[in-house]
């Protein structure tokens, strides 16, 4: 083949390579053509960031969405509580057969456990007399506790509640004598009266400091299902160890809705505990509902100290701010000057940086005290200068979001 003839192949196969690319980017998904094109996104393996210095603020917002109902809802899972005596019967043999004669006696030890022998308000031994001989004697952990002749008229054998453990044994023993003495009883059980209880009940539930903010009205509502209507009793409700409610349990009627205090509620974990003093309850469908006056964004708060306000604004800040002073007479007009030096002094450098997660669309504004950015990518990272919109001591930052979608982290870096 000629020279020629080999650049002519060369020149057709360039050109079918670059119609192959064209067509490549005009079909993958948008930020996949972004990051390629180079169009100022990162992809996900390299969305790193650059922004050092202090850490001011590290937050994880998580999924965030551009509506919020005018009503919160935090259902807090249905309670039983309970103070009564119940019944257990434990078996110990179907079967017990003693016999002895003029030169010996007949022993036969039975064991049971019982859980939480403090409860025990009541303990019998009970069983069938088939055959009766004289005397029998019986013990409880070495403890005598029967010692006579024994038919169906000296049942039930009271068993001593403070001679009960955990771990028990019965001994039963036909003595020797000058006749045979003989026993057969059958279904050897012990008859247990147990105290069982349930007094206390805890749940809870956590507001962001946004939610908190925004909340115009908070309820507590449930349903009182009464398993013992005649052991009626007080059902006490405490909100964060302060006292909510108390009064006598209403029964089966209706669902009670509760008016919460603002005041009482808090940010973060918010305990709710219910106590009763008798009687046998489920409080069903438990729930905490909360009335927002307004939507309900992610709000996050973060300080700039002195010393960090000082690498953002140098040494003129501390003069500008010395003349303010000087200079104004009134509050007004201090703030003012002292935001002017915040614009003319500024040398430090701050930066937001928010992560985010997945492919979609972010959209939102994020408002940064009085200052808003406006947010539209693709991308997986977004940084910002911000130097100009943070002040001296409590600042705030807002997300709005317009579509939804998951901010894994919020940071904020002072350098």
């Amino acid at each position: 083949m000629n020279k020629r003839a080999q650049a002519g192949s060369v020149a057709t196969f360039l050109l079918l390579m670059a119609v192959f690319i064209i067509f490549y980017v005009l079909l993958i998904p948008p930020p996949e053509r972004q990051a390629l094109l180079g169009n100022g996104e990162k992809t996900p393996e390299t969305a790193e960031t650059s922004a050092e210095g202090e850490l001011l603020l590290s937050a994880f917002p998580g999924e965030v969405f551009p509506l919020r109902q005018g009503q919160l809802v935090r259902n807090l899972g249905s309670i039983t509580l309970f103070s009564k005596v119940g019944k257990e019967v434990i078996d110990l043999a179907s079967v017990l057969s003693l016999k002895s004669k003029f030169f010996g006696s007949d022993t036969k030890t039975l064991f049971f456990k019982i859980d939480n022998p403090s409860t025990i308000e009541g303990a019998n031994l009970v069983f069938f007399v088939n055959k009766a001989g004289d005397d029998i004697k019986i013990e409880l952990n070495g403890f005598e506790i029967y010692d006579a002749g024994l038919n169906q008229n000296s049942l039930p054998i009271n068993l001593p509640a403070n001679l009960l453990k955990e771990s028990n044994n019965l001994r039963f023993i036909v003595k020797s004598g000058f006749f045979s003495n003989q026993y057969e009883i059958t279904d050897v059980k012990v008859s247990l009266t147990k105290k069982l209880e349930k007094k206390i009940a805890s749940r809870s539930f956590s507001l962001t400091e946004g939610e908190k903010k925004g909340v115009e009205r908070a309820t507590l509502s449930y349903f009182v299902n009464c398993l013992s209507i005649e052991d009626q009793g007080t059902i006490t409700i405490f909100l964060n160890d302060k006292l909510l409610y108390s009064d006598f349990a209403s029964c089966d009627v209706d669902f009670q809705n509760l008016d919460i205090p603002l005041n009482k509620l808090k940010t973060g974990f918010n305990s709710l505990e219910f106590r009763i003093d008798s009687g046998d309850y489920v409080v069903d469908d438990p729930a905490i509902i909360l009335e927002m006056a307004e939507r309900n964004y992610p709000i996050y708060n973060f300080e700039v100290d002195d010393s960090v306000y000082r690498v953002l604004f140098n040494q003129c800040y501390d003069s500008c701010v010395f003349d303010c002073e000087r200079e104004c007479s009134s509050t007004l007009c201090l703030g003012e000057c002292i935001d002017d030096c915040s614009d003319t002094c500024n040398t430090g450098k701050a930066v937001l940086v928010l992560r985010f997660a997945g492919n979609e669309r972010k959209v939102a504004a994020i408002t940064i005290n009085e200052f808003e950015l406006n947010i539209d990518t693709f991308a997986p990272l977004y940084e910002a200068d911000i130097t100009g919109f943070l002040r001296r001591g409590s600042n705030s930052i807002k997300i709005i979001p317009k579509a939804e979608f998951e901010i894994q982290t919020l940071q904020i870096f002072a350098g």
